[in-house]
């Protein structure tokens, strides 16, 4: 369904677009209320639905002052309007995004992807440079890969047109004068001018702007205005019998005080949305997928000898520890019948270890800034190394920790999306 770009009711979304909370609880229950919408239109590639929720969440956010969440939004949005071929609205929300937080990945990828569909190549590389600045990684790498192929295919077809135009200016020198002596004659001559004379009705109202013809093309005057033939007023008998059918707005205090059973969202007072609450079971199983992730670093990348000779270790990176959970949530969401999931986890940070020798243990950090609906398979990461690993193993662990596919990385990618896979099979 697509809905009213002003939210209006007539839509299952209607009770939280229409809302108009006072508190900042209030204001902070319904922006996650939009948020976990929105995703779920979006894995449901809804986008209409989903581009509109985001717009009510920015409005509400933007009266505070937290860049790095409405940068999210932003980024969110400018992916529901690449979807919907809204490319110009779609830079400027990954622009938007860009300039509230620098450091949010997304925003540059999706103002990369804006500028490549509107064939602002060198807008393109400049936004995929940006993102790999921020990190690197081989998605990024192969989207600068192309939007660079496009920019020298671009620039040598514009060079070509260049070329063409010029020679054609050059071919068509000699016949101007000719073309404008024709012209100089015909503009001499006299012609004759007719003046469309328009005949004008006076209704009696004073307006004298019923012409002859307007009957012909289905015009009609009625209570002294000019409208189509086919307008028909209502009579008094036909209002009462439809009675008042002005849209009515809902109150938000109304969504505060429902009774709803356990797990089922507050704002489903037309009960056209059921939510249960799958939190729990979606923390212990993605905790549990993501300490399940080791890497096995190959023994020919091993030095043979130096300071981090091999010994009888196998070189296997693993998760030792991940924390942020308790702040994400995860529902099933019944929308009309369709059953969807929704799934919302930020910041989370894992703790990785590996021994390379009996010795010196390398340990550091990786970062999920973001799992949830609309990340695609592809998650912004932020990986660290502490301060206590040797110099001399720092080359390996970029390479075999930060590595994607091959690294550990690549690992816990594969088992985020295993997680989420689970969850549909789970909750399906």
């Amino acid at each position: 369904m697509i809905l009213p770009s002003n939210g209006l009711p007539g839509s299952i979304h209607s009770d939280v677009l229409s809302a108009t909370p006072t508190t900042p609880e209030e204001i902070t229950r319904l922006i996650e209320e939009l948020k976990r919408r929105a995703k779920l239109a979006i894995s449901s590639k809804r986008y209409p639905e989903a581009e509109v929720l985001y717009a009510k969440a920015i409005e509400l956010l933007e009266s505070n002052d937290s860049k790095d969440a409405i940068a999210i939004l932003y980024s969110n949005r400018s992916l529901c309007r690449y979807h919907l071929g809204k490319f110009s609205e779609s830079k400027e929300d990954a622009e938007l995004a860009v300039k509230c937080n620098g450091g949010y990945v997304k925003g540059h990828f999706r103002l990369g992807l804006a500028c490549s569909k509107l064939m602002d190549f060198d807008g393109a590389v400049c936004a995929f440079e940006g993102a790999l600045k921020v990190e690197r990684n081989a998605a990024l790498e192969k989207e600068l890969e192309k939007a660079k192929k496009a920019q020298a295919e671009h620039r040598e077809l514009m060079s070509k047109r260049r070329e063409e135009e010029e020679k054609m200016m050059v071919d068509d020198e000699k016949g101007v004068k000719k073309v404008e002596r024709k012209r100089v004659e015909k503009s001499s001559k006299p012609k004759a001018v007719k003046k469309e004379e328009k005949a004008v009705i006076d209704n009696g109202n004073g307006t004298g702007d019923f012409s002859k013809s307007d009957h012909v093309r289905g015009y009609k005057i009625v209570n002294g205005k000019k409208t189509s033939f086919f307008h028909h007023e209502q009579t008094e008998e036909e209002k009462k019998l439809i009675g008042d059918i002005t849209p009515k707005m809902i109150d938000s205090t109304q969504a505060s005080t429902v009774t709803t059973e356990k797990g089922v969202s507050a704002w489903n007072s037309a009960g056209t949305w059921e939510e249960k609450d799958v939190t729990s079971w979606a923390r212990e199983s993605l905790k549990k997928s993501i300490l399940a992730a080791k890497y096995e670093i190959p023994s020919e990348c091993l030095p043979s000898s130096g300071d981090l000779s091999r010994s009888s270790n196998d070189a296997t990176i693993i998760v030792t520890e991940v924390k942020g959970l308790d702040k994400g949530h995860a529902s099933v969401a019944t929308v009309r019948g369709k059953r969807r999931n929704i799934f919302e986890f930020t910041n989370i940070e894992l703790k990785w270890t590996v021994v390379l020798n009996d010795a010196d243990r390398c340990s550091g950090s990786f970062k999920f800034h973001d799992i949830d609906g609309t990340c695609d398979g592809e998650y912004d990461m932020e990986f660290s190394i502490d301060a206590s690993t040797p110099v001399s193993a720092k080359h390996l662990l970029e390479r075999f920790v930060k590595g994607d596919p091959d690294g550990l990385r690549g690992e816990l990618i594969k088992a985020v999306n295993g997680w989420i896979t689970l969850f549909q099979e789970t909750h399906s």
